[in-house]
């Protein structure tokens, strides 16, 4: 059925932390009364990135194994917004070809959600880091399991009530959605390359041609 105003209002007003402890109902509500945030989610998004960056930095020198010199914020958010961009392309792609029903601002937004405890334990770990010692390194790493795995835990449930599959079908699509995202990522190498080197060819041909003008 089509959702009336006051449900669809309703539902751009979903809070966010349902998605801690219902992800599959929550993410059903957001694909059915077309609600959740942009907004919201882009901020986590970018939380995200701020606390990777601030893990990689900022962490106590005991649990940093990352040098200070060597910290590459670009790469860094490649490693976060573009490739959560390229995720949700992905599985979008992968499930309208096995009966999908999430539109692609479905799957963004509850994806989006979905990081919300793994953001979480990124900031925790980097606070905690200047409190513990190193015999207690098994809490640290014991924080970012649980970020990573609650987070995990949320994305399957989330794709389930978005695409309407059931748990079996869910893993078999977050595989090729993984698999989908591998070939993109080796596609977006590969053309890099050959950029470079054909902006590597016309450079040295423009500086043979100046010099024998010289």
């Amino acid at each position: 059925r089509r959702p009336d105003r006051q449900e669809t209002l309703s539902g751009g007003r979903i809070n966010p932390l349902r998605m801690l402890f219902h992800p599959q109902d929550t993410a059903e509500e957001i694909k059915r009364t077309r609600g959740g945030s942009m907004a919201i989610s882009t901020l986590i998004l970018l939380l995200w990135f701020a606390a990777t960056v601030m893990q990689v930095s900022l962490t106590g020198f005991r649990f940093n194994p990352y040098s200070a010199a060597a910290l590459n914020v670009g790469l860094l958010f490649l490693r976060t917004v573009p490739l959560f961009a390229v995720w949700v392309a992905a599985n979008w792609g992968v499930c309208t070809l096995f009966d999908g029903k999430g539109r692609m601002r479905d799957i963004f937004i509850t994806n989006a959600y979905c990081l919300i405890p793994y953001t979480a334990s990124l900031f925790l770990y980097t606070a905690m880091s200047h409190l513990l010692v190193d015999d207690e390194a098994m809490f640290m790493r014991g924080i970012l399991v649980i970020g990573a795995g609650w987070s995990l835990l949320m994305l399957f449930g989330a794709l389930a009530g978005i695409h309407d599959y059931f748990p079996g079908k869910t893993l078999g699509s977050i595989l090729l959605t993984v698999l989908g995202v591998l070939i993109v990522l080796f596609l977006l190498l590969l053309v890099s390359g050959l950029l470079q080197k054909g902006w590597a060819f016309v450079y040295s041909l423009v500086n043979e041609l100046l010099y024998r003008v010289r």
